[in-house]
């Protein structure tokens, strides 16, 4: 019996008002059942990713103007360290050695050494740390030392990228070597320079991918002082460039650009002392823009998203006796704070900037918006940012602290 004559059945027996399912209506049933029940599903997700980005906005333009504790360490001789943010968490050296500390000042691992003048750089889960002027780098990595390297020549400069590639610049009688290691300390490419052909070198800068690397060199030109760039790749394409994987350079003589640094992997700023100019370099590089300056550059910072400058503004019409700038990477100014505060150190996460001076700091975000202004009791050596906006490690003369922004209730306000 076909489907039509057995509804024509139990509609006699039954009556017309009956409700006759067959298997194509259980079928139709379903699928609108189905789709009713994924639209649902859809609009719940569509209204907490709403949420979700209500909070992240909420939260991140929220203004401060009080902190709490969270704890409180004694710290011994704090003007011999340096501080880094790493993590969550931060690490400090010395001359005599260095430490991974967590923010309940747990200490990690530390590695101790013999250096007159250390210098560390941090990318991601990695850390590098050389001797300048000697012949030890070290590599460190979330569980603590993975090699020590000892170098031929003194070391004069150091980057580390994003997956432990790490690279190191010597000084030579007749010139100077670059050479870059991977994490286990096997070398990977070796690249020699002399005074005559390149100059001295000023910095380099590692990609996050540790496949391509930007150099700044000085040199002479009879009595006039000149700038070099030099750019080199380590992929298949540089290996197919010819033989020392040199990728282009680029002469300047209208500034001395002693920081170069990779904005995220393809991109370059280079930090001139009256002018920054980026690069693009996926593959070869190109010049992008250049931003000029009238007064002198007397800090910068940078991450993987933005870079900035801090000038002394001279003009008496000035509001403030700083201002700091911030780019994105394609060189477009996307904040301009005027500020009072003597700074002694500058931090940009990649939504907040942090300006720490003697005893007070000033935390913005990238509008402009003033998050968090406070002067301290006792002398701030620094004010380092974690992966919490609202999360500082304050490091003072004697002791550091773990504290948290908050914002006093309105009964304390209006006391």
């Amino acid at each position: 019996m076909d489907d039509k004559k057995r509804k024509e059945l139990l509609q006699r027996k039954t009556g017309p008002d009956l409700k006759v399912v067959t298997e194509q209506d259980e079928s139709a049933a379903t699928v609108r059942k189905t789709s009713r029940k994924g639209l649902v599903v859809f609009l719940v997700f569509i209204l907490l990713a709403v949420i979700g980005v209500g909070v992240y906005i909420t939260m991140n333009s929220r203004t401060y103007d009080e902190y709490e504790t969270i704890a409180t360490y004694e710290i011994d001789d704090v003007t011999s360290m340096d501080y880094l943010a790493y993590g969550d968490n931060y690490i400090k050296y010395s001359k005599d050695g260095i430490s991974y500390v967590d923010k309940n000042n747990h200490t990690v691992w530390m590695e101790s050494y013999a250096m007159k003048m250390p210098t560390a750089v941090v990318a991601g889960d990695y850390i590098a740390i050389a001797d300048l002027n000697g012949n030890e780098v070290y590599l460190f990595g979330k569980e603590g030392k993975l090699n020590q390297t000892t170098t031929t020549s003194t070391i004069i400069d150091v980057d580390v990228a994003l997956q432990g590639v790490f690279a190191v610049v010597l000084d030579g009688a007749e010139g100077n070597l670059i050479l870059t290691y991977d994490k286990n300390g096997e070398k990977i490419a070796e690249i020699s320079t002399t005074i005559e052909s390149s100059g001295y070198p000023l910095d380099i800068s590692l990609s996050e991918d540790g496949r391509k690397l930007f150099t700044s060199f000085a040199y002479f030109e009879g009595t006039t002082l000149k700038n070099q760039l030099g750019t080199y790749n380590f992929g298949e394409v540089g290996k197919n460039e010819n033989a020392d994987r040199f990728m282009g350079g680029f002469d300047l003589t209208e500034t001395l650009v002693a920081k170069v640094e990779f904005v995220g992997n393809d991109t370059i700023c280079a930090f001139g002392d009256n002018q920054l100019i980026f690069y693009s370099m996926k593959e070869k590089p190109s010049e992008i823009t250049k931003v000029s300056y009238k007064e002198e550059i007397q800090s910068i910072f940078y991450n993987d998203a933005y870079v900035g400058t801090v000038c002394r503004q001279t003009n008496s019409n000035k509001s403030a006796a700083y201002e700091l700038k911030a780019y994105n990477t394609s060189g477009k100014e996307v904040v301009s704070i005027p500020f009072e505060i003597p700074y002694k150190h500058i931090h940009a996460t990649e939504d907040r900037i942090i300006i720490v001076g003697d005893s007070n700091c000033g935390i913005y975000d990238y509008n402009g918006s003033l998050i968090f202004s406070y002067s301290f009791a006792n002398n701030l050596v620094n004010l380092i940012p974690t992966v919490d906006n609202r999360e500082y490690i304050a490091v003072f003369e004697n002791q550091s602290e773990y504290i948290r922004l908050i914002v006093k209730p309105e009964e304390a306000k209006e006391e």
